[in-house]
């Protein structure tokens, strides 16, 4: 009878100890893995899973930009395709005047290490603008947005830009609005 009820206690035990293991791991999932996982697939706060031409882009029901319209760069730290992409962010970031639509950048995480990033990486500390990537809708990063006075989508470009559609940006950016 003795070993009968040692056995049950081992085997309470043991269910126990499984139990305890398998809400570790889902808390570790929750809190380590899951929002990294969300982050490297989040790209920008726009209204459409797939942003179309005239889409209204805003951020808490208000219009992103006002006045001449802008630029959208949707990065983050850690994308091969952002940092492949980076040259040419540098060159357009060099080359901006304030009558061209204006240039934000939209980045998960903390807004401190974001600058520092920018810094490093474009020498400038445009309208660094931080979102929640639960809430973001566009399918992967690097993505460039261009947007007019209104707010509405005039132009995207999605992944690592090819030489012409890197000329087709800068064209666009200077004849735009």
């Amino acid at each position: 009878m003795a070993s009968t009820a040692r056995r049950l206690l081992e085997n309470i035990i043991n269910v126990a100890v499984v139990f305890a293991l398998l809400i570790v791991v889902f808390l570790a999932y929750r809190t380590l893995i899951r929002p990294r996982l969300l982050s490297r697939n989040a790209a920008a706060v726009l209204n459409q899973a797939n942003p179309k031409v005239g889409d209204f882009v805003s951020i808490g029901g208000r219009p992103l930009v006002h006045q001449k319209g802008g630029l959208i760069f949707v990065i983050r730290q850690g994308c091969i395709f952002c940092s492949e992409s980076m040259p040419f962010y540098r060159d357009l970031v060099k080359a901006h005047v304030p009558t061209e639509p204006s240039l934000i950048f939209l980045m998960p995480g903390s807004k401190e290490a974001n600058i520092t990033y920018l810094k490093s990486n474009l020498g400038t500390e445009e309208d660094v603008r931080i979102y929640n990537p639960n809430s973001l809708h566009v399918s992967g990063t690097p993505t460039l947005v261009l947007l007019d006075s209104s707010s509405h989508i005039q132009k995207v470009w999605v992944g690592k830009l090819s030489p012409s559609q890197e000329l087709e940006v800068e064209t666009t950016l200077k004849t735009a609005l």
